[in-house]
């Protein structure tokens, strides 16, 4: 290719840029729904308070979720809508993916818990049990000898006699097997519906379709696979000529935003439905009405929230 030869993917990636600059597409405004977002919060939190379940850990886990979740998703807003004069830099927006990743971590944990509570509650809650006695073993076997670390380890065994106390409850069977779960490890999101199956069809199909069209790409840009370092980091290399960086750059922030709080509001749309408080579903219908001029929610919608939110 001589020197003066465009590369077909400037060229393309130049029409493309001009194509979507003249759509003149609905653009959201996240002003519309941020009272109706932020008010929704306090009163799932009220309702999980007064929430039974099939263990004690239940209304913590729900709760420790939703508030978790809150702030992953303003840290999001500080990040890409807000510049505060203290030290904010662009680059920030970038570090936007592995926050949503973990909204989407939660969602796929609630929405698999919510199918099948007696059993999924309690593995949930069993495997943390075990997770903390594992590291448990591990720093004891590293350290159980040395003075200085009697007391926190002493710590670290009130802590797991705490999560038996006030979280989960441990079969005697259970007890034999105290950093191995008998039923298992928790699955992570890839595994919910394929190794591990869903029993509510509606359910399985839904998380196919977020895995297909949120989890993959997201884990990637976590993991810093080729695509996840191309995604992030694109604005680093070379543009083709005549795109504009300042565009690119919208276009990315928008992107990045829009999923995350897809991902947030799908949450919430979870918990309030399980729970079935009325006056924040009628709120999160209406949330959604906003959201939906975004493609990729609008897809969430149509695959779930349209009927569940009804």
């Amino acid at each position: 290719m001589s020197d003066d030869e465009e590369p077909e993917i400037d060229r393309l990636s130049r029409k493309l840029a001009a194509e979507i600059s003249s759509r003149g597409a609905a653009r959201f405004d996240y002003q519309l729904i941020v009272r109706d977002l932020e008010g929704v919060h306090q009163p799932i939190l009220d309702a999980i308070g007064k929430a039974t379940g099939p263990e004690k850990g239940y209304p913590h886990v729900l709760a420790l979720t939703v508030a978790i979740s809150k702030g992953t998703w303003e840290s999001i807003r500080f990040l890409c809508f807000e510049q505060p004069k203290n030290g904010w830099r662009r680059e920030f927006v970038y570090s936007v993916p592995p926050l949503a990743r973990t909204l989407l971590d939660s969602l796929f944990n609630i929405i698999f818990m919510f199918d099948n509570p007696s059993v999924n509650v309690h593995w949930f809650l069993l495997g943390g049990w075990a997770d903390q006695n594992k590291a448990y073993k591990r720093f004891k076997q590293r350290y159980g000898t040395e003075c200085d670390w009697k007391t926190w380890l002493d710590c670290f065994v009130a802590d797991i006699k705490q999560t038996e106390d006030q979280l989960v409850e441990i079969t005697n069977a259970e007890r034999q097997s105290p950093d191995k779960p008998l039923m298992g490890y928790w699955p992570n999101p890839g595994q919910m519906g394929k190794k591990h199956p869903i029993r509510d069809a509606t359910r399985a199909a839904f998380l196919e379709h977020v895995s297909d069209w949120f989890y993959k790409h997201l884990s990637g840009d976590s993991h810093l696979s080729l695509t996840g370092l191309l995604n992030r980091g694109g604005y680093l290399l070379p543009l083709a000529a005549g795109v504009d960086p300042e565009a690119l750059y919208g276009l990315t922030r928008s992107n990045f935003v829009l999923t995350a709080l897809t991902i947030y509001v799908a949450l919430l749309s979870e918990i309030c439905g399980e729970l079935g408080l009325v006056v924040e579903l009628a709120t999160l219908r209406e949330v959604w009405k906003n959201l939906v001029v975004w493609p990729d929610a609008a897809d969430l919608h149509r695959a779930r929230y349209e009927a569940f939110l009804r």
